[in-house]
This record gives structure tokens, sequence and C-alpha cells, in this order.
């Protein structure tokens, strides 16, 4: 039975290890890449879902460090299809900005007030 326990606990210790070392790799990966994120990115989709100008939007894109003009672009469109959506095209904003950047960083469960 004491077997059974030390293999339990060494699964869960080598368990809690790899979980460490996941995010130490994430959150490295993160900071070296230059991608961090920007509240100016969800104060953009926050105005692009209550109907602001596409050139408010815009500025508030390239504003970001990981976003050009062209990028701005292919986002405002990409979401436009779906600015009649229930939250005004937040959601689909905020994915299109994780298309363009390779990575899934910005979350729709965040708000800006």
């Amino acid at each position: 039975m004491s077997a059974l326990l030390s293999n339990i606990g060494i699964l869960a210790v080598l368990t809690v290890i790899c979980l460490i070392y996941q995010h130490i790799v994430e959150y490295n990966r993160l900071k070296y890449f230059g991608h961090t994120e920007s509240s100016e990115v969800y104060q953009a989709a926050k105005e692009f879902a209550q109907g602001a100008a596409p050139d408010e939007i815009k500025s508030l894109l390239t504003s970001c460090p990981e976003l050009d003009s062209e990028d701005a672009d292919q986002i405002l469109s990409w979401s436009l299809a779906h600015k009649n959506d229930k939250d005004g095209g937040y959601h689909e904003f905020l994915k299109s900005v994780n298309i363009i950047l390779g990575v899934s960083l910005y979350q729709e469960a965040r708000l800006v007030s």
C-alpha cells in the first residue's frame, strides 16, 4: 500500500513540475516575442462594438507596437461582417486580432469600462 501511495505522490509531483514548466515556457514565449496584452486593443474592440468610426478604431490599433495599418485594415474587414451580432462584433474583433498576431492573447471575457 505504501508503494502505491509513493507512486501516486511521485506522479503528482511530476505533474506539478510539468504544469509549472508549461507556464514558464508560455510566459517566456509571450515576453520575448513581444506579444503582450494591450488595453488599446480592448478599447478598440469596445468602440467597434459601440459603432465608432473606423478611423478611430484604426488609430487605436496602430498605437499597439505589434499591429500596423495593414493589420488594422484586415481586422476591421474580418470583423465588419459580425457587426450585427448580439455583442456588436466584440468577440469576433478580438478573435481577428488573435488571428493576426498568431497567439490567443486577447480574451473576450475581459471588457473595458
